[in-house]
């Protein structure tokens, strides 16, 4: 929207030629009641009226009003306009000439006021100059003898009009220029309300839209808990539960976590978020007109105005059911497959134990049984801690806390892991001093070790290096872990779920390594039941570092 253009003359929502006529009509209404008082009211004589000027001034005022009517002002420039108000000061003047007394000098102000709505200083001088000029022009045809008036005008009085209409001019003017400011002023805020409204109308109808086509349910209600606006998803989700439009929010069959423990309205995330209180991501579940159940995660957040009254609160939904169903389905099948590992693991483990027992093996091949007696405890192990993770408990894992040398472990791993290595190009390198000794367990220690350079051998690239190196921190009190491969790295997406139970990054799913995601789960987990921490920094296309951080033995501190 822009602002119309403005010369000072029309009105707003006014067209030119009604416009003219309206002033012009003014006029012709003023000099029409002056005529009817003087002459209905109290007759002059002959005397006291010159017929022939009062003649002129009424046939001006009615031809220039025929003008004013039928004439294409719109057609022509504005300032045209201003010539029907010099005309009626001069049909006013021969009026004035013709009867003195009849008071047709004060209808002089509406063309002053006409002539001053001109802008700026054009229209203090014309609303001053026209009316100077034509009743300077009546005294001096006057006192040449021109023309015969029923009594000369006085100098002085028609000065006295003359500087009175002057000043008014100037205030009149002055007056409407602050109007037109002020309108300027107006159209320009209105034309920006009406663009900040287009762009509100717009990114309101964009928002609509996004939250129509979102996978999770939107609602918002005001202070008095009334539904304002909900989302597709959410009016579909409350189809499914026959919950209408109407229904009340104390209505819907909501239940706890359990899925079968009614929910008590006061205890609804909608009240409790309106109390102020924080709900973020619990699941809940409704109930289906069928009797069914949907598990939804429910989050609700209170929106506060600037004088700090309630504005909203706004109610996010999604549905939990396949998610679960599917957790569920993946847990019941690690449980069966991790109870099938242990029963061939437990026989390999038997028949192991009967070749040892055997003094007939030579000492080669009692060696090569022993790591292979080991390596199967290690798997029963990591078995056991599946089902420990399934369970969601890591920490439940047995842990038997000791003296233990961190720099043994770590040349024990890298033995064990060297042919591993060597068979995929990767040149594995040790660094590490004669002894660090912490406090834990160490296999649980070694389960982390073996873990952490398996997947820098796995994930790296052929020729690769992968660095293991220990190092002391006196001044934290901690033995510094260093692991460091040149793989592939990861995004900053993966390091922020690289954590997660069975997640596994983007490099790995595109390899050709297979993974069950929870090497690096259980690993945290170790390290936080040992006291420590356990951070990982990658930069893609050149390597990954993991340091694990585990305090000193006090005896380990020189």
């Amino acid at each position: 929207m822009t602002v119309p253009p403005d010369d000072g003359i029309a009105h707003a929502g006014v067209a030119p030629r009604d416009d003219v006529f309206r002033q012009q009509a003014s006029l012709v209404a003023s000099v029409g009641a002056v005529l009817l008082l003087v002459f209905a009211l109290a007759p002059p004589t002959a005397d006291e009226v010159k017929v022939e000027f009062l003649t002129y001034g009424v046939i001006f005022v009615l031809v220039v009003s025929v003008g004013a009517a039928v004439l294409p002002w719109e057609r022509l420039d504005r300032r045209w306009q201003l010539v029907v108000p010099a005309l009626d000061a001069v049909a006013i003047c021969l009026l004035r000439i013709a009867q003195p007394d009849a008071g047709f000098g004060i209808i002089m102000v509406i063309p002053v006021l006409w002539l001053a709505s001109a802008r700026g200083r054009l229209g203090i001088v014309l609303g001053s100059s026209v009316p100077a000029v034509v009743l300077l022009s009546q005294v001096a045809l006057e006192r040449n003898g021109i023309i015969d008036p029923v009594r000369p005008a006085s100098l002085p009085a028609t000065g006295s009009i003359i500087l009175t209409l002057a000043l008014m001019s100037g205030v009149l003017a002055a007056s409407y220029e602050r109007l037109r400011a002020q309108r300027s002023l107006l159209f320009q805020q209105s034309a920006m309300l009406e663009d900040a409204l287009d762009s509100t109308r717009v990114e309101e109808s964009a928002l609509r839209s996004i939250m129509n086509v979102v996978p999770f349910a939107v609602v918002t209600f005001d202070a008095e808990g009334q539904v304002t606006h909900s989302n597709q998803t959410a009016r579909d989700l409350f189809a499914r539960f026959g919950v209408g439009a109407g229904t009340p929010w104390e209505d819907v069959p909501l239940f706890g976590p359990d899925g079968s423990t009614r929910i008590d309205p006061q205890d609804f995330p909608l009240l409790r978020a309106l109390h102020g209180e924080e709900v973020i991501n619990e699941v809940l579940w409704l109930g289906l007109r069928d009797g069914g159940r949907v598990a939804v995660d429910v989050s609700a957040q209170l929106i506060m105005r600037p004088d700090g009254s309630i504005d909203r609160v706004v109610l996010v939904m999604r549905d939990l059911t396949e998610q679960l169903a599917a957790e569920r389905r993946r847990d019941e099948m690690v449980t069966s497959l991790s109870h099938e590992f242990r029963t061939p693991l437990s026989s390999i483990l038997g028949y192991l134990d009967l070749a040892l027992e055997d003094d007939q093996i030579v000492d080669g091949t009692r060696e090569r049984i022993e790591v292979a007696r080991r390596n199967s405890e290690r798997l029963q192990a990591l078995v056991g801690d599946l089902l420990v993770t399934r369970a969601g408990d890591a920490r439940a894992a047995a842990m038997q806390r000791e003296q233990v040398d961190l720099a043994a472990i770590a040349r024990e791993a890298a033995r064990a892991l060297e042919p591993v290595a060597a068979d995929r190009g990767v040149r594995l390198v040790l660094s590490v001093p004669a002894s660090a000794l912490v406090e834990g367990d160490s296999f649980r220690l070694r389960q982390v070790l073996d873990n952490l350079v398996s997947n820098a051998i796995k994930y790296n690239r052929p020729d690769g290096l992968v660095e293991m190196a220990i190092e002391r921190d006196l001044e934290r009190g901690e033995q510094v872990l260093k692991i460091r491969d040149t793989g592939p790295g990861m995004s900053a997406y993966d390091l922020d779920h690289l954590f997660e139970p069975f997640y596994r990054s983007e490099s790995a799913r595109g390899s050709a390594t297979v993974g069950t995601g929870l090497g690096l789960t259980i690993c945290r987990e170790i390290v936080d039941q040992h006291g420590g921490s356990i951070d990982v920094a990658s930069v893609v296309g050149e390597g990954t570092t993991v340091t694990i951080r585990l305090t000193l033995l006090a005896g380990d501190r020189a």
